[in-house]
């Protein structure tokens, strides 16, 4: 009984953990207008701002959750807007008339991030000293928006290239920043002296402003020397071609004085609601951490290591335990293969599951992003069963890894997560249970 009961919980916490992430969950808590007084409510800092000192509010945004976070500001600021523009990749949500929504590329940069960055850049130029700009970010902004003086294609090679050679997103973000005209403060640059404010669902490690979405409203305090150093590491072969690009922004301190910025939810956030659905389900839960980072495949059989150890040692504890981690891992990609960043770490699950005896039919594992979309694919991740372990037995698992193609290894054996895109962005989410 315990059996049945169990194992169909995984993608039910993964499901429950997306609802508390989505905007409009997560802005219906965090704000509040009360006498034309906005109070907002962020994970570890909260701020009040007198509506009625502006003459305008305008209402701009970029990431995979832009549209449902602008459309629920909106509902909450009760007709205050007088305008708006937001980025994103896709939505299928109704926006009101007089916010504009422009459509890019992620998660590398095309023409229409181009564009998308140009029109944010012009759309600036309404704000005055009497407007205050409501400024909703989230995960994907990086690549939607951006503003360059060089080749769009030397880009899209260096972007491809990073991606490809495990570099972090903090990493990448750096060189981003010094290539580009709107990223690193730009676009706070360009709304001066207006007052803004960003509401942010972070999907960077520790939160850092100047990472997420690379930073278009905050001070970059990174001289271009890092982007160098992370040139000459992950892409050596465009070092030369690109570093005559890199330029660090001289912003004067007084544009920073009038931005701040809200983090509404994080990686911790993530963790704490999947922690929450498994002791509602009166599992034995242990959490890992909310800040994994790493080479995909070492954290898949560092997971298979803790199956391992609650199996045959009892460690952390004994069966059944349910461990959670969050975070965000990275894939070197050296194979031709098809895949993303969670079904290579569980098909090194699975990889490492086989080489050992363990009894499989004991152990689930679910590895999904929050937005829904894994890498280039169209799979948000993997589910894990004993029955998908039994498919497994036949096929030439390391063959798969080697080449990194995840996903046509999962195509077979079955254990694709598909929900489509989910509205928004926070992390990638590892729930393992072992019964």
């Amino acid at each position: 009984m315990l059996f049945l009961y169990m194992t169909p919980s995984l993608y039910h916490w993964f499901q429950q953990t997306l609802h508390v992430l989505h905007p409009q969950s997560l802005l219906h808590r965090a704000l509040q207008v009360k006498d034309n007084i906005l109070f907002i409510q962020g994970v570890s800092k909260k701020t009040t701002i007198d509506l009625s000192q502006f003459k305008k509010i305008l209402l701009i945004g970029y990431g995979k959750a832009s549209v449902p976070m602008a459309c629920e500001v909106d509902v909450i600021l009760k007709g205050r807007i007088t305008k708006g523009l937001v980025v994103t990749k896709e939505n299928t949500k109704k926006v009101p008339a007089y916010i504009e929504v422009l459509y890019a590329q992620h998660p590398t940069p095309d023409h229409s991030s181009i564009e998308a960055g140009r029109r944010m850049l012009s759309f600036a130029k309404e704000a005055d000293e009497q407007t205050l700009v409501v400024n909703v970010v989230s995960g994907g902004g990086s690549s939607l928006l951006e503003s360059i003086t060089f080749p769009l294609q030397d880009l899209l090679s260096l972007t491809e290239d990073l991606l490809k050679s495990g570099a972090d997103i903090r990493a990448v973000n750096t060189v981003r920043r010094h290539l580009s005209l709107i990223k690193g403060g730009g676009l706070a640059q360009a709304l001066w002296p207006a007052r803004s404010i960003s509401l942010i669902i972070s999907d960077v490690l520790g939160d850092r402003v100047e990472d997420i979405a690379s930073g278009p409203t905050a001070y970059d305090p990174h001289p271009v020397r890092e982007s160098i150093d992370v040139l000459t590491q992950y892409v050596p072969h465009l070092q030369e071609k690109i570093r005559v690009h890199l330029k660090k922004k001289k912003i004067p301190d007084a544009v920073f004085d009038q931005t701040e910025h809200i983090i509404l939810a994080n990686t911790y956030t993530v963790a704490q609601q999947l922690h929450a659905s498994a002791q509602e389900a009166k599992i034995p839960t242990f959490t890992m951490s909310s800040r994994i980072s790493g080479e995909s495949r070492f954290i898949g059989a560092w997971y298979a290591m803790m199956a391992e150890g609650i199996l045959l040692d009892h460690f952390p504890a004994p069966a059944p335990l349910c461990v959670i981690g969050s975070g965000e891992s990275t894939v070197t990609v050296k194979g031709t293969g098809k895949g993303g960043r969670n079904q290579e770490l569980a098909l090194a699950f699975i990889a490492y599951i086989l080489a050992t005896s363990l009894d499989f039919s004991r152990v689930y594992f679910l590895s999904a992003g929050t937005d829904g979309r894994d890498g280039y694919t169209d799979a948000a991740g993997v589910y894990l069963t004993p029955k998908i372990f039994r498919r497994a037995c036949r096929m030439p698992v390391d063959k798969y890894l080697s080449n990194n193609d995840s996903y046509n290894f999962f195509l077979k054996t079955g254990g694709l997560l598909f929900t489509g895109a989910t509205g928004t962005n926070v992390c990638d989410v590892q729930i393992l249970l072992v019964l």
